[in-house]
């Protein structure tokens, strides 16, 4: 006759329901069979997890009389899992700027998982460094939670005031030590962090004002970074006329190009000063920052500008350029020429030309031969003599040659950058041409 047995299911780590159909299971032998064969149906739910079982037991009480369940009476049955998750980073790139402090990045889990997972992501270095240089590198352990299939962790950024390009480092999961079940997305499994430079460096003059001596050396400005950079920066610097003029007159023009190299924060250019031998006053020039020229990141600091003034060493000597002067009576003056030595001037130069006797046998002043009255006398700019005329007096008397001296004092000798020579007197005569007519008084 036929027998019916009933079977009973007991939850292990399996559970009925969730994975597996639950009991109880009728099971029918036919009249002469020893065995049969039954099916649970098990529920494939795509996440991972380990093997897991649950128990079978056969229901004495629903057995008919005369039949007694034989050893063994129970089972158990193990599900194995026929599942599998990829891990990935959420995008293969992440731009993160450096003053963020960290590069937050996140991990997906292609689906979920029945016990946790915990795995490392290791760094490589681009042209970001790491060691907390540019980032903290290393070996990072994630965990993904039971059940959670998103995740995130961080890497320490060094914010680092250093004007930098865009700088990258690389992470990538760990596949060698995965779980089994678990694999690193081929595509996913490592990602590119840009380091975004937040920085910005200030091009400033060390001074607002350099002095420097005519034809000494070159003016030397110093340009200063107000952070370092980790590339070469060059600048361009243009200059402005003043007083000074450019074009290898009293200066070589501008543009001049400065090269700061990577690390440096001051750099120095240099501009050649004319040395012309022309008395004039201090002359000044501006030295300006062309920020056209400025790479990205690179800003004008406050003293983008700066004066230089060129300090004159030039030096003159006045002198007379005679001895000794001659002048006739009858042209009414003798004349007198002063010259000037070691250059000309930029501006009238004025000294005063002082007639005076020689003695009490030479000629006689204050209009009696000549006129002792002091004479003013003018370089003007750009001239090397002048010459004056010392009044002489016709007196239609038959005389012979007469003398007095000539002196001179200099007006303003320019805090002594002008100062007498070798010759600084001199003497001056004065020819008689009276023709005196000799006649009988009567014939």
């Amino acid at each position: 006759f036929r027998i019916t047995v009933h079977i009973r299911d007991n939850n292990n780590t399996a559970i009925s329901g969730v994975d597996y159909i639950d009991g109880p299971y009728t099971v029918t032998f036919s009249a002469g069979l020893t065995s049969i064969p039954f099916n649970v149906s098990l529920i494939d739910d795509s996440a991972l997890e380990r093997s897991e079982t649950f128990n079978l037991a056969i229901k004495s009480a629903s057995l008919p009389d005369g039949i007694t369940p034989a050893s063994p009476s129970e089972a158990t049955v193990t599900i194995l899992d026929d599942d599998s998750v990829l891990i990935a980073f959420s995008q293969s790139t992440y731009n993160v700027s450096e003053n963020n402090g960290s590069a937050h990045l996140v991990l997906v889990l292609s689906n979920s998982s029945s016990f946790d997972i915990t795995f490392d992501i290791f760094s490589t270095d681009g042209l970001a460094i790491g060691g907390g240089i540019d980032f903290a590198s290393g070996t990072y352990s994630v965990t993904f939670p039971a059940g959670v299939t998103k995740v995130s962790f961080s890497v320490p950024l060094n914010d680092d005031n250093v004007l930098e390009h865009i700088e990258d480092f690389f992470l990538t999961i760990n596949s060698s030590l995965l779980p089994d079940g678990v694999a690193a997305s081929s595509t996913m499994g490592q990602a590119t962090i840009f380091v975004l430079n937040d920085d910005s460096v200030a091009v400033n003059f060390n001074q607002s004002i350099y002095s420097v001596v005519e034809g000494s050396v070159p003016a030397q400005p110093v340009l200063v970074l107000s952070v370092p950079s980790s590339f070469d920066i060059t600048v361009l610097i243009r200059s402005v006329d003043n007083t000074a003029t450019g074009e290898d007159r009293d200066y070589t023009s501008g543009p001049y190009s400065v090269t700061f190299h990577a690390g440096d924060t001051n750099s120095m250019f240099s501009v050649s000063i004319m040395d012309d031998n022309t008395l004039e006053e201090n002359e000044r020039f501006h030295v300006v920052l062309l920020t056209g020229s400025f790479s990205s990141g690179v800003v004008r600091g406050n003293t983008s500008r700066a004066t230089i003034t060129i300090e004159d060493d030039d030096r003159l000597e006045v002198e007379f350029s005679l001895l000794h002067f001659i002048g006739s009576e009858s042209s009414g003056s003798v004349p007198v020429t002063i010259s000037l030595k070691g250059g000309t001037s930029a501006f009238n130069i004025t000294v005063t030309v002082i007639p005076s006797d020689q003695s009490p046998l030479s000629a006689e002043g204050n209009g009696v031969d000549y006129t002792s009255t002091p004479i003013t006398a003018t370089f003007t700019a750009g001239t090397t003599s002048t010459t004056v005329n010392v009044p002489v007096t016709m007196d239609n008397i038959a005389e012979g040659p007469e003398t007095f001296n000539v002196g001179f004092t200099i007006v303003s000798s320019l805090n002594g950058r002008i100062t007498p020579r070798n010759i600084i007197t001199a003497t001056a005569t004065i020819t008689d041409d009276t023709v005196v007519t000799v006649i009988f008084s009567q014939s």
